[in-house]
């Protein structure tokens, strides 16, 4: 990898804002930045989301009523109640719903619940500390997903670094060393707690350390195709 030392902010005043908002933050242990990108996420949506339009009756506390709907129009009605009350720039940026549903195996009654979500921690499927995996694996082991998953492990995920395909997945169109790789300006860049510098070679990007995972839908395309603009990202 070829690095030429670039600029840098060190966020320290941010830090101490959030070890004032967020004591579990506060110390200089190592934290999970799975768990600081929900957390954060979830506090600038909740400061920032709009009030319910004036006039707008409010939305029933549950989606019982979609049940009998097919998927794409019950998902699209629980979709629009969420906004009523949830609706922000971080909503539309970040956040998702998924659709589950849960049948008794004596009478055969469904039971359909539409969920939403910010963040989409997969699971690893079952296999061997090498093992390599494709991203596609982890999203249909969470599609099939059964059980809490526990243990950290270091298994290196195939992702794309360029464009990813969610069709398959969804109904709708619709003191430790901090670093983070990111497209910007159709160039790769890699962060870390002193200095900035380019990223010349894909095969530094998909590694074992990649944890976070940003994506954004392209403009102008149907179904759920997606280009990254972000990146992976180690905290």
């Amino acid at each position: 990898m070829s690095r030429s030392s670039g600029t840098f902010v060190a966020p320290v005043q941010f830090r101490d804002v959030l070890a004032n908002c967020a004591p579990q933050f506060a110390s200089y242990d190592q934290q999970d930045s799975q768990e600081f990108l929900a957390y954060m996420l979830d506090t600038l949506h909740e400061d920032l989301k709009r009030p319910p339009p004036l006039g707008v009756p409010l939305p029933p506390s549950d989606n019982d009523d979609l049940e009998a709907l097919d998927a794409a129009t019950g998902a699209h009605i629980a979709w629009d109640r969420y906004l009523v009350k949830n609706s922000s720039f971080l909503v539309e940026l970040f956040q998702g719903q998924v659709r589950s549903q849960l049948r008794c195996l004596t009478c055969g009654k469904a039971s359909v619940t539409y969920a939403p979500f910010m963040t989409m921690p997969l699971p690893l499927p079952s296999g061997s500390p090498r093992d390599v995996f494709s991203l596609e694996q982890c999203l249909h082991e969470y599609f099939a997903y059964v059980g809490p998953f526990r243990n950290k492990v270091g298994n290196l995920v195939q992702f794309p670094v360029r464009s990813m395909n969610l069709n398959a997945y969804v109904g709708l169109p619709s003191t430790p060393t901090h670093t983070a790789i990111v497209n910007h300006g159709n160039a790769w860049h890699y962060f870390d707690d002193s200095r900035v510098s380019k990223c010349d070679d894909e095969r530094d990007i998909v590694t074992p350390a990649a944890y976070n995972l940003f994506y954004v839908r392209r403009q102008g395309l149907t179904g759920a195709s997606a280009s990254n603009t972000g990146g992976a990202s180690k905290l």
